[in-house]
């Protein structure tokens, strides 16, 4: 099994960018969140940690210190480490995230403080003290990690019993909701489908306890590839629904995840 997004930027980079070409994490910023399964929408109201820098803590140790506005998406990875910061001698198990900036640099790490945001949803009013801790990602402004990815209007190739076809994505089951990949710990990722660029069966099952639940099962195992060129493999814990326009053969209704080789995003 390989390990989650498994590198960590080069740190010669200069975080603090005047040009950034996104909007950042702050207050008046439009964002999207995950919280557990629901969906978060609206626009930061209150944010405990704009006014100082914000430090996220290396896997390393090292310590680095950014304008919390410079940062564009904060995502969990999944993943816990041991580390000891360069200002303690304790060691603690960090939960680690990947901080994408405005710039579209990345880093990986966890956070000295817990960013703790209020979200105007519009609809459902003020959303009040919704911690990092408590959300799968959280983006401002419209995701740039959209190209070549499996979301409705793309084109696409599948393999199904070695059979390989090409055609456009009209609907999909997974675009509505936040998608959930299960990890073989029992650890779950929830991601937006539109980030995943391809999904190939490993050839593999294995047994299985989501920690959503006490009961384990026999899961066909997938490696998803994502649009930052990441990979992680895992289970689904619901099985994803193509219709897609074929062009020669017509419309396929009703291609599942669980018949194909793999289905890619085309440039």
């Amino acid at each position: 099994m390989k390990k989650i997004y498994l590198s960590c930027m080069v740190l010669s980079l200069f975080f603090f960018a005047g040009n950034a070409a996104q909007a950042g994490l702050q207050i008046g910023a439009t964002v999207k969140a995950v919280k557990k399964t629901e969906i978060i929408a609206g626009r930061i109201v209150a944010l405990n940690v704009e006014k100082d820098p914000f430090t996220i803590i290396l896997p390393t140790g090292t310590t680095l210190k950014v304008e919390f506005k410079n940062i564009q998406r904060i995502e969990d990875t999944g993943t816990r480490k041991k580390i000891t910061p360069s200002y303690s001698y304790t060691e603690s198990n960090y939960k680690i995230y990947r901080f994408t900036f405005t710039d579209g640099k990345t880093v990986e790490g966890a956070a000295s403080k817990w960013p703790i945001f209020d979200i105007d949803t519009g609809t459902t009013g003020v959303q009040k003290n919704i911690w990092l801790e408590q959300l799968s990602f959280i983006e401002a402004g419209e995701s740039t990690a959209v190209k070549g990815s499996l979301r409705t209007g793309a084109k696409v190739e599948y393999s199904r019993d070695k059979n390989i076809f090409q055609g456009i994505i009209l609907s999909s089951n997974a675009e509505k909701d936040p998608f959930t990949i299960i990890l073989p710990t029992g650890t779950v990722l929830r991601v937006e489908f539109r980030n995943i660029s391809k999904i190939e069966t490993t050839g593999e099952k294995k047994k299985i306890t989501p920690n959503y639940s006490s009961t384990t099962s026999m899961y066909k195992i997938f490696r998803f590839t994502f649009t930052d060129g990441k990979t992680v493999e895992g289970a689904v814990s619901k099985w994803p629904i193509f219709d897609i326009d074929t062009g020669t053969t017509g419309v396929q209704k009703n291609i599942w995840l669980e018949y194909l080789d793999y289905i890619k995003a085309l440039e």
